[in-house]
């Protein structure tokens, strides 16, 4: 029995599925990243004033807001200050 061409369409399909998992994973972030930008600028009330607050260091990251978002719990910090900013309360 010869497990050439079968273990060569193993291969290909898991390249294949590792693409699709990337592609899918970028399109995730992309995805949570427009909605922080969103719930910000519904936060400020003004386009200018949250683009403005997301790429401002800032003394509660250490770092520019918008910078965090590229990681699940970067973006769930910058949410959480976001709705205490919202709701005028602390973090």
């Amino acid at each position: 029995m010869n497990l050439g061409p079968m273990l060569i369409c193993v291969v290909l399909f898991l390249l294949v599925a590792s693409v699709a998992v990337s592609v899918w994973e970028k399109r995730e972030k992309r995805k949570n990243k427009e909605l922080v930008i969103a719930e910000a600028i519904l936060v400020f009330g003004d386009t200018d004033k949250a683009i403005e607050w997301l790429n401002r260091k800032n003394l509660v990251f250490g770092k520019t807001p918008i910078s965090l978002l590229n990681s699940e719990a970067g973006t769930e910090v910058v949410r959480k200050v976001l709705s205490a900013i919202a709701h005028g309360g602390v973090v």
